[in-house]
């Protein structure tokens, strides 16, 4: 059984359902990319030339498909309530993967500093020390997954709005007085 395998046999232990994790993307500290199975969650993407096969960690000398890779951006709240639009870049396509899976140590490269414990992990911003992201724990599990909407479906200058931080009137005024309604969908 290779590493996909076995955390699947835990999530099923663990009556985690495939409804529970429509929307979450699983914390993965052996993970060195970003990875999604659903090809629709990206807003840009490059196939690769040919697939391309990826030992995984697992120690047992699984591999997986690597088909190519792109951007995804995700909506998820701060530790506070508030709404955060992050850009996922390189985010891999491996469509065996049952779950969407984020980076730890990506996030560590980014400058985020992690700090746990067994309900939930949490990255902090090294400039402002907010709290930028957390995973929490399912039914007292090890895993940690954050809850994240995928804007694949969403407008470019609401995405933009989004990870700017900006007054939506300076949208509206840029683009040439678009209606506040027309901005939000």
């Amino acid at each position: 059984c290779n590493n996909i395998c076995s955390l699947s046999n835990h999530i099923l232990s663990n009556n985690i359902s495939s409804d529970d994790i429509k929307n979450k993307w699983l914390l993965d500290s052996g993970a060195t990319q970003h990875i999604t199975p659903h090809f629709e969650d990206f807003v840009d993407f490059q196939k690769l030339a040919s697939p391309v096969s990826v030992t995984t960690s697992a120690g047992n000398d699984a591999t997986v498909i690597i088909k190519g890779m792109g951007t995804v951006f995700i909506e998820h709240l701060t530790e506070k309530g508030h709404k955060h639009v992050t850009k996922l870049f390189p985010v891999l396509y491996q469509s065996q993967s049952p779950y969407r899976i984020l980076s730890t140590g990506k996030f560590l490269k980014e400058g985020y500093i992690e700090v746990g414990d067994k309900q939930k992990t949490s990255f902090i911003s090294r400039k402002d020390k907010s709290v930028f992201m957390t995973g929490y724990s399912n039914t007292g599990s090890v895993l940690k997954w954050v809850d994240a909407k995928i804007l694949i479906h969403q407008q470019p200058a609401i995405i933009m709005a989004s990870i700017a931080n900006i007054d939506p009137s300076i949208w509206h005024r840029r683009f040439a007085h678009a209606s506040y309604k027309v901005l939000r969908k």
